[in-house]
């Protein structure tokens, strides 16, 4: 099992790493660990279980290793990739470092470039944030219309993607909620155009 230390920042007042940044974190080290061809164009997933307040630690399964043999340490996130050529999966743990940078978030900057209609919302325009950041935000936004909550806060807790890279197209980025089941997890589709790129999944989260 191969063992990366990530550095992770707090984004904007809050005091645990984002799931945005897990994702951009494990892709970009997925990029350099290992064959292009084992990621792009391979389906991925982010799983994430718990907060994490201190910098995470990737651990990379060997290939031939039972997936469900966990690295020691408290588990925040399982991933996943698979491609034509190779599965590989890993955790990730978090640690005892302390994250040290701070980064402004300014999500109100997406907010008020999306437009809802129903059930579903759309990003108009480009963005200086990242596909996965863009994705998540208005994925929150449509959460908060929709089911309002009077307490907690709305988290991502999966992403499923068909195919990685996430588009770098943010412009007609669309987000259509699917299911609810009692606030507890709700599933909903995200499409570059009229094209379907995954689906991504928030829980309430109260504590």
């Amino acid at each position: 099992m191969r063992t990366i230390p990530l550095e992770m920042c707090f984004k904007g007042s809050r005091d645990y790493l984002h799931g945005t940044d897990m994702f951009n974190s494990v892709t970009k080290a997925l990029k350099n660990l290992v064959p292009a061809r084992t990621v792009e164009g391979s389906s991925f997933y982010l799983n994430i279980h718990a907060i994490a307040r201190h910098q995470c630690d990737m651990h990379l399964a060997d290939d031939c290793s039972d997936p469900e043999t966990k690295p020691s340490g408290t588990i925040v996130a399982q991933f996943g990739i698979q491609s034509p050529d190779a599965g590989i999966h890993g955790w990730l743990a978090e640690t005892q470092r302390p994250v040290v940078r701070r980064v402004p978030y300014q999500e109100e900057s997406i907010e008020a470039a999306s437009r809802m209609a129903g059930r579903s919302i759309v990003h108009v325009g480009e963005s200086p944030f990242t596909p996965v950041e863009v994705l998540v935000a208005i994925t929150k936004v449509l959460h908060s219309a929709l089911y309002p909550p009077s307490r907690g806060r709305w988290m991502l807790t999966k992403l499923e993607i068909g195919a990685l890279p996430l588009s770098a197209t943010i412009e007609g980025m669309r987000v259509e909620l699917l299911h609810n089941l009692n606030n507890r997890i709700t599933k909903s589709a995200f499409f570059n155009g009229s094209e379907l790129s995954g689906h991504i999944y928030f829980s309430l989260v109260t504590a």
